[in-house]
């Protein structure tokens, strides 16, 4: 939700921001390429707040190496590696679009990584109707899930 609010803004009050860090005694053209980087590299924001809740995810899961791979994925590995790259065959805006591409990436890497964790949580399942106020299965063992 927070990063749903913060795109919102940012999508909508680039200028009103940038005002905030005194970007109004700037020149026009400072002013139009400070909104368009806002626009582009906070183009994909929520997903960016998605992965941060799945690295603290994984960290309360006890799955510490999964997160700090995904977090130097996205950094190091993307964040780092585009911003070297896309310039090559996109000019400056191949580093505005750095940003937006990693957390697109490690969006879909935490997405593959958390439907594996949670695979592995399902143990079995006792139910409640065969096994009810700790009375074990007539076979002595709970079904599987």
């Amino acid at each position: 939700m927070t990063g749903a609010l913060a795109w919102i803004a940012a999508q909508v009050f680039p200028a009103q921001i940038m005002a905030l860090f005194g970007a109004a005694s700037e020149s026009v053209y400072y002013v139009q390429f400070a909104m368009k980087e806002f626009r582009v590299y906070l183009c994909l924001l929520p997903l960016a707040t998605v992965n941060k809740g799945v690295f603290i995810f994984l960290q309360a899961m006890g799955k510490a190496a999964a997160s700090t791979f995904l977090s130097m994925v996205r950094e190091l590995g993307f964040g780092v590696g585009f911003a070297l790259l896309l310039p090559w065959f996109y000019g400056l805006d191949g580093v505005l679009y750095s940003m937006p591409l990693s957390d697109a990436l490690t969006f879909v890497l935490s997405l593959i990584i958390v439907v594996r964790t949670l695979k592995s949580l399902h143990g079995p399942v006792c139910d409640p109707v065969c096994r009810p106020a700790g009375v074990l299965h007539p076979a002595g063992v709970c079904r599987g899930a």
